[in-house]
């Protein structure tokens, strides 16, 4: 009777488990159950169909361009600690409204001629219809902003605000409508600059190459999904799109979906959100460098 009882408990157990999958939560159920188990969670993970991004501010039919060289990204405000929560919130609530990208530094040169806009209404008034980020110059047409002392001729060509329409060559590394920025580039710490962009996602979320390219590092030595030092899992993409290097770190254990030396495409699925490495909880730490230079890599991306 007790073996029959076991049977039928382990039965219910299985339903449960493929409610879970059928339905497509299977970053809520590793959640719930705690899975630690490296292979169990792997394999759930790889056996799953990878969330779509073709929805809201992640079209997968985009087309992206091949640039000649690199592409100029926005310069970064370097005592910027004081506007750290003020512009964490103001990127989140617009990128998840399915708006694009504008930088702390074009925000900071309005803000700080007319501290009475928010943050949020200079972010609109400095996207254009594309959805990318105005010329500089554009921004300073608007009646609002057209006899600011900053939007002079003198001042636009004296200031490091970009008057030019940048290049978009990236998608974003994971879907933004489950996902919230933690921290920007450059973001001021008590013992660092943080020279990458950190996105808040669960446990298990696809993590997707944001160019065509190559990869160059595969780098899983961590077992377990639990903190320790560094960039813990990690995988190097360099671009071939662009001339772009791209680092994914703090990556689920076993769950590398590419090898050193093979190629992939924009959107592919490299591997899984986790918190391996210097991690405070489970994120993406997104890092793009240029000639060992870090860049700003939100400031690339195509809506």
């Amino acid at each position: 009777m007790l073996g029959k009882i076991k049977a039928f408990i382990a039965t219910i157990l299985l339903i449960v488990v493929m409610l879970y999958l059928a339905s497509h939560e299977y970053q809520n159920l590793l959640s719930v159950l705690d899975i630690n188990n490296k292979d169990i969670a792997a394999s759930i993970a790889s056996n799953i169909n990878a969330p779509r991004f073709g929805s809201g501010n992640n079209g997968n039919n985009q087309t992206f361009s091949k640039t000649n060289g690199t592409n100029t990204t926005d310069p970064y405000v370097s005592n910027n600690h004081n506007y750290k929560s003020s512009y964490i919130n103001t990127v989140n609530r617009q990128i998840k409204s399915g708006r694009g990208y504008v930088s702390l530094n074009r925000i900071l040169y309005f803000y700080n001629a007319n501290p009475n806009l928010s943050f949020d209404e200079i972010y609109v008034d400095n996207l254009d219809t594309d959805n990318t980020q105005k010329k500089i110059s554009d921004t300073c047409k608007m009646d609002k902003y057209k006899n600011m002392s900053v939007c002079t001729s003198s001042a636009i060509a004296s200031s490091n605000q970009i008057d030019y329409k940048q290049s978009k060559v990236f998608n974003y590394p994971v879907d933004m409508n489950n996902a919230t920025i933690t921290s920007f580039f450059m973001e001021n710490r008590s013992y660092e600059n943080h020279k990458a962009w950190d996105i808040a996602a669960k446990s298990g979320t696809d993590v997707v190459s944001v160019c065509d390219g190559v990869v160059s590092t595969v780098n899983f030595n961590h077992s377990s999904n639990y903190p320790s030092r560094g960039y813990g899992n990690y995988i190097e993409i360099k671009c071939t799109d662009s001339d772009y290097r791209v680092l994914y770190a703090h990556l689920y254990p076993n769950s590398a979906q590419v090898r050193t030396g093979e190629s992939v495409k924009h959107y592919q699925t490299i591997a899984k959100v986790g918190n391996t490495g210097n991690s405070t909880g489970s994120h993406l730490h997104f890092e793009v460098q240029n000639s060992n230079t870090y860049v700003d890599g939100m400031s690339l991306i195509k809506p």
